[in-house]
């Protein structure tokens, strides 16, 4: 074990770099699974004061952005044109949904300032994935400046720098998936909510918002609506899944620098005789 480690020294520091680029490049990706979870809004500039106000949307439209199948749920499903249906009869949920978050035929502001907020904290948490894989990268090009990648002879520098610069990822990880679980938990709290909010927003599911002429179409509609999953925790478990790793084996990277160190300790220290002879001897 110890023989085979230590000639696959380049390779153990090589793949902490491609699993902290991979990292970055999923991060990319991350805010696709929510996309959908948002209110439209703008920024309101009051012109004789200069103050500025956010208008949440709460029509068809907003400053071009179309919302019309949410608008056209939430008008309908306070109008009361679904109540005798049976896929709302079999879905209390909505009861519960029009109770706390509607006001009459339009969302409430509060529920619509709740949806703003957390897709305000996705963004923040996918922009701590982004910096912090770079990060990661910058602790990864760090351990090859030491050249804990190809030395031989691990010295205190290189004990230092295998113990520091791990343990700065460690940090890092840690850090994105005590984050995570706090996202997660809200989207557990309220997920009726938005993943209602998610799946109205997605304008593939326009056509189940428009009323039909018969019932029983409205009805297979609504029960499409409410049984489609648009967002979940799932990518959060995936990415917090990516994280633990990534913290696991910049761990296996510490203990490893610590092992090679002492694994060399003869020869670091014949090394050192070696060149206090000559400094003698010149």
């Amino acid at each position: 074990m110890k023989n085979f480690l230590s000639k696959k020294a380049k390779l153990i520091y090589l793949l902490c770099g491609v699993f902290s680029l991979l990292t970055l490049i999923l991060s990319l990706g991350f805010m696709t699974q929510y996309r959908y979870l948002r209110v439209n809004y703008m920024i309101e500039t009051n012109r004789a004061t200069g103050e500025q106000r956010i208008v949440i949307g709460s029509t068809a439209t907003l400053n071009g952005d179309d919302q019309r199948p949410l608008f056209d749920f939430v008008n309908q499903l306070g109008s009361g044109i679904y109540d005798d249906l049976e896929s709302y009869k079999a879905h209390p949920e909505l009861e519960e949904f029009q109770t706390q978050y509607m006001d009459g035929t339009v969302l409430k502001e509060e529920a619509k300032m709740q949806v703003l907020n957390y897709k305000k904290s996705l963004d923040n948490y996918n922009n701590m994935i982004v910096i912090f894989s770079v990060l990661s990268l910058v602790m990864f090009a760090l351990m090859f400046v030491f050249g804990n990648n190809s030395r031989r002879i691990y010295y205190k520098s290189n004990l230092i720098a295998g113990i520091v610069l791990p343990g700065v990822i460690v940090v890092l990880n840690l850090v994105l998936i005590i984050s995570s679980f706090s996202l997660m938990n809200e989207l557990a709290q309220n997920y009726t909510y938005y993943n209602l909010i998610s799946v109205l927003q997605n304008p593939d599911n326009r056509i189940y918002t428009q009323l039909a002429v018969t019932a029983e179409t409205n009805s297979k509609n609504l029960a499409t609506l409410m049984n489609s999953f648009d967002c979940n925790a799932l990518t959060f478990v995936l990415y917090d899944l990516l994280f633990a790793f990534v913290l696991a084996y910049n761990v296996f990277l510490i203990v490893f620098a610590i092992l090679k160190y002492k694994w060399t300790a003869q020869r670091r220290a014949e090394v050192i005789a070696n060149s206090k002879i000559v400094g003698e001897l010149i």
